[in-house]
């Protein structure tokens, strides 16, 4: 597996770009394409690290996450797709970067290896209870990020029996401190790092 990086500066002029298909890890984010017309790039199939932040995902067509059914690491927060249907082709990812974007529910239950993700931030999505049969799944999850979602005391406690959960922020959500209360008397044993509107709290 190649090492090799690709950024913005690499990228200028995307439709005659010629990238070779053992590339690791692309990183595109806030890249602008000027006109803003649809351009193909080519398929990465041993990708295993995207960063995709605010940048419109319709622009680079079918390209780079085609085929990478090794893709470990992805960062979309900020861009701006229509629909995540492209995660159920992602078996291996263990990190999901969706802040700020229209993820929701649905889309989440596309990942078809919910147990072997580890880190997600979904802070500012369209998150809500309806992901908290999914999320009581991921036994590997040690980084989760809820902020500013419609989410409520009901996904608390779905995730509060994680073994693996070392860190949890709910900030400006419908959690409440008796919701966290809860959690807390449910991990008897096992530390995490709880953020609850605005207060960090360590049991």
């Amino acid at each position: 597996m190649e090492e090799s990086v690709v950024g913005p500066d690499t990228l200028k002029g995307l439709g005659q770009t010629n990238l070779r298909q053992g590339l690791a890890r692309l990183d595109v984010a806030r890249l602008t394409i000027d006109p803003p017309n649809r351009v193909e790039l080519p398929t990465f199939a041993g990708l295993e690290f995207a960063d995709l932040r605010q940048i419109e995902l319709a622009h680079l067509g079918n390209g780079p996450l085609a085929g990478a059914s090794g893709l470990q690491m992805l960062d979309v927060c900020g861009t701006k797709a229509r629909g995540f249907g492209f995660l159920r082709a992602h078996p291996r990812l263990s990190w999901l970067m969706a802040c700020n974007t229209g993820l929701g529910d649905a889309d989440l239950a596309e990942l078809p290896c919910p147990e072997i993700l580890e880190v997600v931030d979904l802070s500012g999505s369209k998150l809500s209870d309806g992901a908290a049969v999914f999320l009581a799944k991921c036994r590997a999850l040690r980084h989760l990020h809820m902020s500013d979602t419609a989410i409520t005391d009901r996904t608390l406690g779905a995730v509060a029996l994680l073994p693996a959960l070392d860190t949890i922020s709910v900030t400006r959500t419908g959690c409440t401190p008796e919701g966290a209360a809860r959690c807390e008397s449910a991990r008897v044993g096992r530390s995490v790092v709880m953020t609850v509107q605005g207060t960090g709290v360590r049991n």
